[in-house]
Parts: C-alpha cells; structure tokens; sequence
C-alpha cells in the first residue's frame, strides 16, 4: 500500500498535508499522477471535494469534469501561495491604520476645522462693518439698557450738623429705560468710525420702587460745593455768602424728588456763584439749575472714534478719540489720563481670563480696569465676569500709579474713593463703588451694607464673541461736606465724603441673543463634540476590536492541536489559510518515497 501507517502518521499534521502540494503540486517541480493525488486528497480534505473517492481504487475513482491534476495544481497554487497571508496582513493593517487616522481625526481635525470654520464667521460677523451682522445691532442696539438710580434718605440732617454720624436709608431703584442709537457715523480710512450716540431716557414705573414725584433728605450739592470754592476766601465774602443763603432759604440738607434731583430744579446758589465768582465757570445749563442729568436727555455725551476691527480684529471697537482727543488733560500722568478700551458693549473675541479689559466712559472721567473675578452664567450660557478691582480706588500709597488721579496734596482720601473735581469744574465729588464697597472702613456710614452681588461694578462676557451679556455699571456719587466758622450753616459737621446717590447702567441680554447664541455658536460646539466623540469612539473600537481579534487567534494557534488524527469520521478541517507554509524538505522527500 501505498500509504502505510507511517506515512498515515507523517500526515497527521497539517504541515504534512501541505507538505503534500509543497512537494508535487506547482512550487514542487514534479506532477502528480491520479493516484498520488488521491492519496493526497485523503490527507488533504478541502481538496477531497473535488473528487468521487468512493472506492478504495483509487485508479477508478470517478474523476470531475476537469482532471485531479488540474483542480489539485489550482488549489494548491492558492494554498501555498503567500498572496493570502498578505491581504490578511494587509486588511488588518489597513483597519488599524483607519482606527488611529478616525482617532486623531476626532482627537484634533474636527475641533480644528470647526474652530476656524467658527472664527472665520465670526471674522466676518464681530466688526464694524456695514456689510457685517453685527452692525445693525451696534447702530442701533435692541437689548434692553436702564439707568436705575438708587437714593440715600437722610434720616438725622440736624444731629450730623452737630458732629453725630450720618444714618441713611436707600431707597430705589427708579428705573429709566435708555436709548442709545449712534448718529452721523463716518468711516475713516485708518479702520474707525466716528459717530455720536445721544441719551435718551425714559421712566419705566414697572421697574420701579415708586414714581419721579417721591420725595427725600439728602445733601445739598450746590450748598457743599459753594462752601468748598469759597474755603480759602476771606471772611467778608463768606459772610455775604452767609446772608445770601440765609435770604433764599439754602439748607446744608434739603428734601428732594426724584425728578429733581435727577433733571433739576432751581438753584439761586449757583446763580450766585456766577456772577460772584467767574474764576469758578459753571457749565452750560448749570447757571440757574442743578439737577445730575440737566440738559443731557437726547444728548450725546461726545463724539466717539473707535477701531471698526476689519483690518485687526484684536481692535475691535476699541476706542481711539474722545471728541477729537487720544487723551485726556484732567489729571496729572499719562497712565491717568490714558483713553483705552471700548464703550462696554462689545470687546475683541476669544476673551482669556489673564486679560485686563478697560472700560472708557465720560461720567466715570476715566479708562476704568477690568479684570476677571469668577465664572457666571445667564440662561445656562458660560460668561467670564470682569470686575473693577480694589485697586482701581486705592489712594496713591497703595498704589503708586493713582497719584496721578490726586487732585492736590491737601485733599487726599482714603483708599475706595476718586476725587473727581478736574472731571466737574472743580466741585468736590468723589467716585466710588456703591455702599463704598471694597472701600476704607472709615468711609462707613449707619445704614450702608456693602455687598458684591449687589455693589460690584462689572459685566459678565461671553469669552468667545468678546460680547457682555450682562453689564452692571455702578458708581456712587458722594459728596465732600466741611465746616466753615465763617458760615454758620455750616455748624459741626464732620469733614467726610457724603454718600448722595448711586446709579446703575444695566444692560441684560434678551432672548434674541440668547437664540443666536443657542442656534449658531452653542450649536455649532454641540454639532463638533458630537462627531468628534463619535470619530474617536469608532477608530478607537476599530482599533480594539481588531487586537483584540489578533490576540485571541494567536492564543488559540499555540493551545489547539493542528490537525486531528485522518481516521475521525468528523474531521473535515483544513486548518485555515493563515497557518505557517514553512516547508522542512527533508521530511517531504521521505513521506513521498511512501507515495511514489
């Protein structure tokens, strides 16, 4: 036979059976005969399906269509080949490779391309530009801005004439709704604007405590100021200032309305001081009446130049001029009198947290710092909040670059307080936060109760448009009050800042940018995330699954048996293509001296 028991044995291994075609297929350089190749066959069983092997004769075996020598040279050359250990190398090269390109795509190409898909919108959006979409809501804003005043009542005018501590009470706010449309816009060819933006405002009794007619004690600015112009005056002109005074009924302390003190009412002092004492010019409107907003409903406070950002984004409305001016000449150094920032509506985008931003406003007398306090949050959109810091009211002591806001060594004042008078035509006012917040403890008076939430001035911006969403401009205006002996009016009082009143400019983002909001930046950051998780997810899965499935068929290679004994009735496996094609030539040249 030609097949005994040790060429059953040889081929017991699926190497053997490769071994086979190896040997007499076409790598081989013999041919085989019918019978070789059914005695192949029968160590072989894929190839077994090409033949009737029904007989033991294997001369007689009914043969296919086409011969054994032929089927059994084609599978073999396929068998053997290394072309199918390649695509399989291949294939799992190529879906790794796809995991790791899906992962950095998802890791770095999408955040990337949407980052500067984004910002080259918004290059096109945030600037000053007629064309841009953002310029119809600059030309004419649409959120909703008041002006929320808030008054201290006096509570013992007479006992802090004899030298007792001030008690107040606040009342308020009485809120007027503002319009700020920009006129007579003019581009310029170095990248600005120019425009003015007039003031108008109007009571709003649903935002408010009560109405214009409601009445308080306060301080008589217009008393105190005289007081203080005339300080250094002899005796003879106080005491006709005295009498004067006493004539048309002045008070140190004077009940008002709301409406007075806010749009003015007649003032016989400064008709006085007019005419009495011209080296003291009031101005326009001031002559005969005193009132914080006299004269300035439908006016604008001057005329603004700023950077459009069309050519230096970085730029955008920040604020060049002030009428005509790159700086002020109220105060006494350049980092004092310096014009930076913008108006407070709109900032340069991508907003960092180390930034300092500047907000420039005539009635503040001054480019005012910003810098960041902590995150906040309006209708569940992410903003950066920006705050005045402690150091913007320190006295020079504390902090060397304000000795440029000092108005003369002799009325310096304590840290949480700028004196204003330059800004005023000389009348001693002071700026601060509202209930001196952040402020000297001395400068306290009964009633008064700092708090940030309510007291901090600051806006709320949203980090990528460069846009507040929420603004809170708050300054209290106080009062300088001293005694004179040579005006009796004056009594005991205690030399202090007087806290009058303190206002608000309060500007809340309405629900049309909050949906812009939503609908164009949140969405797009939504629609990013998405993709990229689900870019990662998949290569990553990719490229698990694909290791995992290498490992696992590594493994079963070294721990199964590779080909059961011939004789198993159930045997019908080949081993799979993928196993080794390694050829021991010694090996085949003995089994096959069996076969021939």
């Amino acid at each position: 036979m030609i097949c005994g028991s040790a060429v059953l044995e040889k081929f017991k291994t699926l190497r053997r059976a490769i071994d086979c075609p190896l040997k007499f297929g076409p790598l081989g350089k013999r041919v085989l005969t019918d019978k070789q190749a059914a005695v192949c066959a029968r160590f072989y069983p894929l190839l077994g399906q090409y033949f009737d092997l029904g007989t033991d004769n294997s001369q007689t075996a009914s043969k296919p269509a086409t011969s054994p020598r032929g089927v059994l040279s084609q599978i073999f050359t396929m068998t053997s080949s290394k072309d199918s250990p390649k695509l399989r190398t291949r294939t799992f090269v190529i879906a790794i490779t796809i995991g790791i390109l899906m992962v950095l795509m998802g890791g770095l190409v999408i955040p990337i391309s949407f980052s500067a898909l984004m910002d080259t919108i918004l290059d096109q959006t945030m600037v000053i530009d007629p064309k841009s979409a953002i310029y119809t809501e600059w030309k004419d804003p649409t959120l909703p801005i008041y002006t929320r005043f808030y008054f201290f009542d006096l509570q013992n005018p007479e006992e802090v004439l004899q030298g007792a501590e001030p008690e107040v009470v606040e009342i308020g706010p009485y809120s007027y709704k503002m319009a700020l449309p920009r006129v007579n816009i003019t581009f310029n060819p170095n990248d600005t604007v120019t425009s003015f933006q007039p003031y108008s405002y109007v009571f709003d009794r649903s935002q408010s405590v009560g109405s214009e007619n409601d009445t308080f004690m306060t301080t008589n600015m217009p008393f105190w100021s005289t007081v203080y112009f005339v300080r250094e005056y002899n005796t003879l002109l106080k005491a006709g200032l005295s009498l004067f005074m006493e004539g048309v009924g002045e008070k140190p302390f004077m009940p008002l309305s709301v409406r007075q003190l806010v749009w003015g009412y007649d003032e016989p002092l400064f008709e006085w001081v007019h005419t009495h004492l011209p080296m003291f010019p009031l101005p326009e409107g001031f002559e005969t009446q005193f009132g914080f907003l006299l004269g300035r409903n439908n006016t604008p406070l001057g005329e603004y130049t700023t950077f459009t950002g069309v050519q230096n984004k970085t730029r955008v409305n920040e604020i060049n001029k002030f009428n005509g001016q790159s700086k002020l000449n109220y105060w006494k150094s350049d980092y004092a009198n310096q014009i930076v920032g913008s108006d407070g509506m709109m900032y340069h985008m991508g907003i960092k947290e180390d930034e300092t931003l500047n907000l420039f406003h005539p009635d503040l007398c001054r480019s005012m710092p910003y810098t960041f306090v902590q995150d906040d949050y309006l209708e569940g959109i992410p903003l950066k909040m920006f705050g005045v810091p402690a150091y913007a009211y320190e006295n020079s002591s504390t902090y060397p670059e304000n000795q440029g806001f000092l108005v003369n060594e002799k009325d310096t004042v304590p840290s949480g307080l700028m004196r204003i008078d330059p800004c005023r035509y000389g009348t001693p006012i002071a700026l601060s936060n509202p209930h001196f917040f952040n402020g000297d403890p001395c400068l306290q008076v009964e009633g008064l109760k700092p708090n940030a939430d309510k007291h901090r001035n600051y806006f709320s911006i949203e980090p990528i448009l460069g846009m507040p969403f929420k603004l809170r401009m708050r300054l209290q205006i106080n009062q300088y009050i001293q005694a004179d002996s040579d005006i009796p009016q004056t009594g005991s009082v205690n030399t202090r800042f007087m806290p009058g009143f303190w206002f608000e400019e309060d500007v809340t983002a309405n629900e049309e940018v909050i949906g812009y909001y939503n609908n164009g930046i949140k969405l797009t950051g939504i629609i990013s995330s998405l993709l990229q998780y689900l870019s990662i997810c998949i290569g990553a899965s990719i490229i698990v699954a694909f290791i995992t499935v290498g490992l696992c068929k590594l493994s079963r290679k070294s721990n199964k048996s590779i080909m059961k004994d011939t004789d198993d009735p159930t045997y019908n496996s080949i081993g799979h293509d993928n196993l080794e094609h390694s050829v021991n030539h010694n090996h085949i040249e003995k089994d096959t001296k069996d076969i021939v």
